[in-house]
């Protein structure tokens, strides 16, 4: 679909923004572009941010609500310090669909492999592998928020990635995946730390739809962490709910901690939307903290297919503070279906 709305051209504004960063505004929805043709696609301003870094990609407001194809792998992010954001009108929910359905195999929607990007606002749909790819050892302190990766653009239908929702290679570390983001739907989890560290999941809806009242699983489960992924946080303020396997998997990783989630039940805590297995399944892990002394530190864990916490071959666990079986309030029972 062409749209030539506006005569803007291609807009690389170099007058500095109060924070020293350049602005690019994306005013057409098309892929990949013609060169010259006074309009500036998602490709260019990716490829246009890349030469220097430091750059606030923007959305015309006349392109809230649509949706951009792309027709192969958009550009990977690599410039560092990059801001893609499609929240035209502030209200901390997407206004622009990407929709991977044309790009071909074995890609993903958006490759990250530098440092301190955030991607804002975006829903992130379709695309054969996932939604977002961390990589590279550069790959540090990036910030993913207020994104639906596996729905429509009203968060309340699948449209499944192939694969994970966010994967983190191992090499990475420091994301900040959260708030605001709906992350169901997909093939596999909704998120997965291969073996990365320092990353923190906050404030996020994970296998229920953007009301946080629906079931809209993630098939392989919400949260995956495995192969040596070390001092990750998962909280607090998620829902981890209606996934098809467990909700949150550790495997062979050390010092997760597990804080402030429902897992198991709706967002008010009050109605049990389970996951079809555990709440949290711990294998061959060290340190892992589920809960705390302090007020919000505790999980709701119930409503699940399979225990609240399932755990093998772990030394040093603490489980402290949480309610396991009962609504958030601590007086209805939600049973877990396992001990």
């Amino acid at each position: 679909m062409v749209h030539r709305w506006t005569p803007l051209g291609v807009i690389l504004s170099m007058a500095l923004a109060s924070q020293g960063a350049a602005q690019i505004v994306v005013n057409s929805l098309d892929d990949p572009g013609l060169p010259g043709d006074g309009l500036t696609t998602l490709r260019e301003a990716i490829d246009q941010a890349n030469i220097t870094g430091g750059v606030t990609i923007h959305f015309d407001p006349m392109l809230a609500g649509g949706t951009i194809q792309p027709t192969s792998q958009l550009p990977q992010i690599i410039g560092g310090n990059i801001t893609i954001d499609g929240d035209i009108d502030d209200d901390d929910a997407p206004d622009i669909e990407l929709d991977g359905s044309l790009t071909g195999s074995e890609s993903d929607g958006f490759r990250i492999s530098s440092g301190g990007n955030s991607i804002v606002g975006l829903v992130i749909n379709r695309f054969p592998r996932f939604g977002i790819f961390p990589f590279g050892p550069a790959a540090s302190g990036n910030t993913i928020s207020h994104c639906y990766i596996g729905t429509n653009l009203d968060g309340d239908e699948a449209r499944p990635n192939g694969d994970a929702g966010i994967w983190m290679r191992q090499d990475t570390s420091g994301t900040q995946v959260g708030p605001g983001n709906v992350i169901s739907g997909n093939t596999a989890q909704g998120i997965v730390i291969n073996g990365g560290s320092g990353h923190v999941i906050f404030g996020n809806i994970i296998g229920l739809d953007v009301t946080g009242t629906a079931d809209l699983g993630n098939v392989s489960g919400g949260i995956t962490i495995y192969s040596g992924a070390n001092d990750n946080t998962i909280g607090p303020g998620n829902v981890i709910s209606g996934n098809d396997f467990d909700a949150i998997t550790v495997h062979y990783s050390d010092r997760t901690q597990i804080v402030g989630n429902l897992v198991g039940t709706d967002i008010t805590g009050s109605v049990g939307l389970g996951n079809v297995w555990a709440a949290v399944r711990l294998v061959d892990t060290d340190g892992t903290v589920i809960g705390g002394p302090n007020e919000g530190d505790g999980n709701v864990l119930s409503g699940n297919g399979g225990s609240g916490v399932f755990a093998e071959y772990v030394t040093n666990t603490v489980i402290q503070g949480n309610i396991i079986g009962l609504d958030a309030i601590g007086t209805t029972p939600i049973p877990n279906v396992f001990h």
